[in-house]
């Protein structure tokens, strides 16, 4: 009659087999360079490096399209201004969707889930979208008129008139190359930018600037850099400030929002809407001189 093994040394077997395992599937992703992980919440410092990227690739942008507008157009001042930068955007973010996307997927997340789509409740996240939308716009044409009153004081109604008109826009004029690209990149901002800010600075940048600084700072970081991207958006130098208060409380209000409903969906909707209206005129104007 044979002898049962010991508990213990089968437990030793067991433990020894998996240990084995493990070390030739090491091996095996070493030699096939597959190195993927699943982490299970946003990393603290990927969300940081990600929101740095993002202003990087931006602040490049802005200065070759600032160059450009030198030397091809002959138009002196910075930032470039809000066609060029448009135009700039594209690219940027392209590399950023993609970016955020795939560190969504080292946690074994999609993009949906990332938003917080819920099967259903989409009528009723479109809902507060629209309330969202008006909730975030007010606070935010506040901000631009405290600014502008408190630099410009009662002068601030011919101001809006000088510091907003962007030069480049109307140094292309109605070339057909200048308004074909415009309209591609025009369709491309209103297709990705609003999913691509909420999720590099509310959705996996919060969550992982969160894990390191604490709620509160999370938001402040995230929010403010939200309102710097944004200055290199200005039309002009002296809007600038308007553009950096403005959208950093706008950011401050998002991020706000999407902690106290637990997904990004809503104000995602918000944002899509404010970039479609921002967008809309100037495409339609741009088929018409296209066209005519």
């Amino acid at each position: 009659m044979a002898r049962k093994k010991p508990p213990h040394t089968r437990q030793r077997r067991f433990r020894y087999s998996r240990e084995i395992t493990k070390k030739i599937e090491n091996i095996r992703m070493g030699l096939s360079g597959d190195h993927t992980t699943t982490e299970t919440h946003p990393d603290a410092g990927r969300a940081t490096l990600l929101i740095a990227v993002r202003l990087g690739l931006v602040v490049v942008v802005t200065g070759l399209l600032w160059l450009y507008q030198q030397k091809v157009l002959g138009i002196d001042g910075f930032p470039p201004g809000s066609f060029l930068a448009t135009i700039g955007l594209l690219p940027v973010n392209i590399v950023c969707l993609w970016l955020v996307v795939s560190l969504y997927r080292r946690m074994g997340v999609t993009v949906r889930q990332a938003v917080g789509v819920r099967v259903g409740k989409i009528a009723v996240d479109i809902g507060w979208g629209l309330l969202w939308f008006m909730v975030l716009n007010l606070p935010f044409m506040v901000a631009i008129w405290l600014v502008m009153f408190a630099i410009y004081g009662t002068e601030v109604l011919s101001a809006f008139e000088v510091i907003f008109i962007d030069n480049a826009a109307v140094a292309a004029g109605n070339s057909p190359v200048a308004i074909a690209v415009g309209i591609v990149s025009l369709i491309g901002f209103v297709a990705i930018n609003a999913l691509t800010e909420e999720l590099v600075f509310r959705g996996y940048g919060l969550a992982g600037l969160k894990r390191r600084l604490g709620a509160t700072i999370a938001v402040v970081v995230s929010s403010v850099a939200f309102g710097v991207q944004h200055i290199f958006f200005a039309s002009s130098g002296a809007a600038m400030l308007v553009y950096f208060v403005a959208f950093t409380v706008w950011g401050l209000i998002a991020c706000m929002i999407v902690r106290r409903q637990g997904r990004l969906f809503p104000v995602l909707v918000a944002h899509a809407l404010v970039n479609f209206l921002g967008a809309a005129p100037g495409v339609g104007i741009a088929v018409y001189q296209l066209v005519t």
